[in-house]
């Protein structure tokens, strides 16, 4: 492929070798890393160097791909920052610190959805009463209003599958129009009942929504909490890139505030989950004598009960005995009268 688009990509592109299979991402690499601050690649330049028609679904995607991984690896090699300008294409940058932001942001918004994902397990409210208020009743009611009530009387572990809510919502789920409008209802829904009545639904790939057990509830918070460790991270990464000899006196004091707060906040994060990684061990290592004991305690009340039994048979093989002999069997006494 990449040998028949030589002569097809940009002009001032990269030229692969022939019969050389380059991925996709090394071919747009170049193209930013050539950017001047405020500098754009749009989505149509990266078809032209690709092949690709950026007006086709797949090749949207194949496109979308590669920037992200060229962009991701710019960053990791040369400390140059490239961000997304929505429906055009990327653009270098060196607004490092509102996009900091966002990631700081995206990392609090993780915390606080595996926070409440532990409050809904525990059956405790996570957001204050005000935040549950139903919304005023309308003339007709939102698809996902449908859905919600549905998924609210799920048991954990059940599910509402596609084929459910579209027999609800009189939808065709091989419509793709239809699908998308029924996954949005589905979303909505989930997170309405997330925020109104502690429970929380997780999607089934293909399938549908459950309504997810403790153990799967504390599995995504887990998730959640590697994400936000994982976007601090990231934010301290993109302003370590900003060459503070180029700013402003003022602003260098403040990225330099800023690179030290992302830094504790880092290192908190990742003592919390050291922290938290001890005391599971340590609640698995209770759990695991707990069930030790109570096993031992089930063979000890096994043998018991055989023993009885065995006792049983004894005595009457005794009185049997007796009876055979003649002379009916005394009733044992273990204690001596009283008196004696």
């Amino acid at each position: 492929m990449i040998a028949d688009t030589r002569g097809r990509a940009g002009a001032g592109g990269p030229q692969p070798p022939v019969g050389r299979h380059i991925p996709r991402w090394q071919v747009i690499y170049p193209a930013l890393a050539t950017l001047q601050p405020g500098g754009l690649l749009p989505y149509e330049e990266m078809g032209r160097l690709l092949n690709l028609d950026v007006r086709d679904v797949g090749d949207k995607q194949k496109i979308l791909g590669a920037a992200r991984r060229a962009a991701d690896v710019l960053l990791a090699r040369e400390s140059r920052v490239c961000k997304i300008v929505h429906g055009r294409g990327y653009q270098r940058t060196n607004q490092v610190l509102a996009q900091a932001g966002d990631y700081q942001a995206r990392a609090v918004a993780e915390v606080k959805a595996g926070h409440d994902g532990f409050a809904g397990a525990l059956g405790s409210p996570a957001t204050p009463p005000e935040a549950h208020r139903l919304p005023r009743p309308r003339r007709s009611v939102a698809r996902w209003e449908v859905i919600y009530q549905a998924l609210a009387k799920l048991q954990p572990g059940d599910l509402l599958s596609y084929q459910d809510m579209a027999d609800l919502l009189g939808l065709d789920v091989r419509d793709l129009g239809e699908k998308q409008a029924l996954l949005g209802a589905a979303r909505k829904a989930a997170d309405e009942l997330r925020a109104r009545e502690r429970k929380v639904c997780t999607i089934v790939y293909g399938r549908g929504y459950q309504h997810a057990r403790a153990d799967q509830i504390l599995a995504l918070a887990h998730g959640h909490q590697a994400r936000a460790v994982a976007e601090v991270e990231v934010a301290h990464s993109k302003i370590e890139t900003i060459d503070l000899s180029q700013v402003e006196p003022t602003l260098a004091r403040l990225i330099q505030a800023t690179a030290a707060g992302f830094t504790r906040q880092a290192t908190m994060m990742r003592q919390l989950d050291v922290r938290q990684a001890r005391l599971e061990t340590v609640m698995a290592a209770v759990q695991g004598t707990a069930q030790a004991a109570i096993t031992q305690a089930q063979q000890t009340s096994t043998r018991v009960d055989a023993t009885q039994t065995q006792l049983h048979a004894l005595e009457q093989r005794i009185a049997d005995l007796e009876t055979q002999r003649g002379h009916p069997p005394p009733h044992p006494v273990f204690l001596h009268p009283v008196g004696v």
